[in-house]
């Protein structure tokens, strides 16, 4: 199996070097950034008379936005900078073409608009049935206010981008009060990971126009959001100019002779295009194949849906009356001794007439990737 789980090593690394090596390029004019900075400036003044005389610009420049999907760096109606104020500084950002102010808040405002937003979440939640049972601990709920792109009468394009996080809009006072104020406020953009929910939530129900219409009552973006029980597990991301759903389901692959592979049955993706809203359904289920060799048995799926599966037997199966070796195929000579190619396993009684293959260097339950086969022992 070397060679299986080296190359899959060389395309992870593949990857990385290709998309990390970017031309890196402006995709605008100069004169047209400092133009935007002018305006910018001149602006941000004149709000500054009105809402904090005294205030004084520090600094102000064009926003350049750099989208990770071609590495460019583009243009927008935004300028940035820093204000000085009693001796205190904070940075703002301006839209140009709408006057609409914005200021970075403090780790404390953060923390608190953070905590905020998520006990919102939750509830919007609770509300459509997800209620959970546990939370992975560690994680890191995000959310932040979502400045569009192209507001007002802009023509910005930044491709594959479609909010900035610059902050709280200036006249927001109270959080609380902000962030249930769903009707009148920007959308805020949430990432929320591992929900557990109880056996009983049926994940299949949450589609993606499920999920959008929640989006649409809150005011918010769900731009990551993992749920699972033991049976499925739903995720919402977003991905370039697509938004969408992928539930999995788990169980029995397949079932003969008393033995069971286990894994992903089944995999339905929702995918919603963000430009044209053109909608598409992609439905993938498991076609296992589970046969006798004269040596053992050999396993192949679509390892498209499952990455591994495992095998469990019950009392009275024929394959319990032997230990094996795990092999790949590309491996695998009749020739050759299994014992130095392969992964020695053994049969873990689970105590309840149920038996798993599992590793016997760490007890481990056995991984199998796709066309594998096992070698009886000798």
């Amino acid at each position: 199996m070397m060679i299986k789980r080296t190359a899959l090593i060389i395309a992870a690394i593949s990857v990385a070097f290709l998309f990390g090596c970017y031309p890196n390029k402006p995709m605008y004019e100069q004169e047209n950034a400092d133009r935007i900075a002018a305006k910018g400036r001149d602006m941000m003044e004149t709000w500054l008379e009105k809402n904090e005389p005294g205030a004084a610009i520090e600094d102000c420049t064009a926003y350049i936005a750099w989208t990770n999907y071609d590495g460019n760096n583009y243009l927008t109606d935004y300028a940035t900078g820093k204000i000085k104020h009693n001796g205190e500084s904070k940075a703002f950002t301006i839209n140009t073409v709408t006057g609409k102010v914005y200021f970075e808040p403090d780790d404390k405002t953060k923390k608190e608009f953070n905590k905020i937003a998520e006990v919102y979440f939750d509830k919007a939640l609770e509300d459509i049935g997800i209620i959970p049972e546990s939370t992975e601990s560690g994680y890191a709920f995000e959310s932040y206010v979502m400045a569009p792109v192209d507001d007002g009468d802009s023509i910005s394009v930044v491709p594959y981008v479609y909010s900035f996080d610059f902050g709280l809009p200036a006249d927001v006072e109270d959080l609380e009060a902000f962030i249930y104020n769903s009707d009148v406020r920007l959308p805020i953009f949430v990432k929320k990971s591992g929900i557990t929910v109880s056996d009983d939530t049926d994940l299949s129900t949450y589609d993606l126009e499920t999920l959008e219409e929640l989006e649409k009552e809150y005011g918010v973006h769900i731009g990551a959001l993992t749920m699972e029980n033991s049976k499925q597990s739903l995720q919402k991301n977003d991905s370039r100019d697509e938004t969408g759903t992928s539930l999995w389901e788990y169980g029995v692959l397949l079932e003969t002779d008393g033995c069971e592979l286990l894994g992903r049955v089944r995999e339905h993706k929702e995918i919603r295009n963000r430009n044209t809203n053109e909608f598409k359904v992609q439905d993938v289920a498991a076609e296992p194949i589970f046969g006798k060799t004269n040596s053992g048995y050999s396993i192949s799926f679509n390892d498209d849906l499952n990455e591994y599966i495992t095998l469990r037997a019950y009392e009275g199966a024929e394959m319990l009356e032997y230990d094996y070796y795990l092999v790949d195929e590309y491996d695998f000579s009749s020739d050759n001794d299994t014992s130095e190619d392969g992964i020695g396993t053994y049969w873990r009684d689970t105590g309840d007439g149920c038996y798993v293959l599992s590793c016997r260097s760490d007890n481990s339950t056995l991984r199998i990737y796709n066309n594998d086969v096992l070698v009886r022992k000798k």
